[in-house]
């Protein structure tokens, strides 16, 4: 599973979207969840000067009987 993560300057969670799905709706559901749980995140270095950080995150499951 693949999600896109934006966090914005002031380190909100500008956006979240799934590029891949991990082929499970809980497991989609549930990562998104907790992305969103995890915000607000740190502030962005000034050395950057970016107003918007997009960051692609892979996800891989492993499901045990």
């Amino acid at each position: 599973m693949a999600v896109k993560i934006s966090i914005d300057a002031i380190v909100s969670l500008a956006g979240i979207a799934i590029m891949t799905c991990s082929g499970s709706e809980h497991l989609d559901s549930g990562t998104l969840g907790a992305v969103q749980v995890a915000a607000p995140f740190q502030p962005l270095h000034a050395q950057y000067d970016l107003s918007r950080l997009n960051i692609i995150v892979s996800f891989r499951y492993r499901m045990k009987e």
